[in-house]
Formats: C-alpha cells, structure tokens, sequence
C-alpha cells in the first residue's frame, strides 16, 4: 500500500519537473500535512509565463480518481509531458496556479484518506 508521504513527495517530485522544464531553478517549495489535508507548494522566478499554464491550471484541477491512484502512481514519472500532468491532476483534490510579477506558484491540495 502506498502511503500519503510516498504520494505526496511523488506529487511534489512531478511539480518540480515542470518548474525545471520551463527554467526555474531557484525555487522556493513546502510541504505540509495539514489536519485532513495535504499542501505542496512550488514557486520561483520564471521569466515568461509558460506556454500551457492555462492547461497546467485545467489539469491539475481534474477530477480526483481514488479508485485509480495506485495504478496512476506507478505511472508517474514513466515520461515527461501532460500526460504527467494529467495523472498527477487525478491524485489532487484541487490546485492554485499563478503567474504575477515574473513569479510562477503551484499550490496543490490533497486530502487524506479519501476514499
């Protein structure tokens, strides 16, 4: 059985490759379990908006598939792109994404022992 904290450092592991993918290196990140919920947060100096924010917002804002997360955990990290995302927006309850001031933010939530 795979447990919250292997979810969520997946969870963060996938946010970092996009920050990477679009050239942010000095990043500013945390996670914290929080009550009934988990909160990862991603953010760092990006100099252009990237090209699929508006898609990243769209997936990562997907329906959370429970039923499916262990077979979408295993999938993760298997190739880069939106299919990633797509996953990885299927393992959160929902996410807030912004791009103001050359600063791009993530902050996805998860809530715990969703069943």
């Amino acid at each position: 059985m795979i447990d919250e904290r292997q979810k969520a450092s997946k969870i963060l592991e996938e946010l970092l490759d996009y920050f990477f993918r679009n050239g942010v290196t000095d990043l500013n990140m945390s996670l914290n379990f929080q009550g009934d919920q988990v909160r990862i947060h991603v953010s760092g100096p990006c100099e252009k908006e990237p090209d699929d924010f508006n898609e990243l917002h769209d997936l990562l804002n997907a329906t959370r598939r429970p039923e499916l997360e262990g077979y979408y955990y295993e999938l993760l990290g298997s190739s880069v792109g939106y299919g990633e995302l797509k996953l990885l927006g299927s393992l959160i309850d929902h996410a807030e994404t912004q791009y103001e001031d050359q600063i791009l933010s993530v902050t996805a939530y998860r809530l715990l022992h969703q069943s």
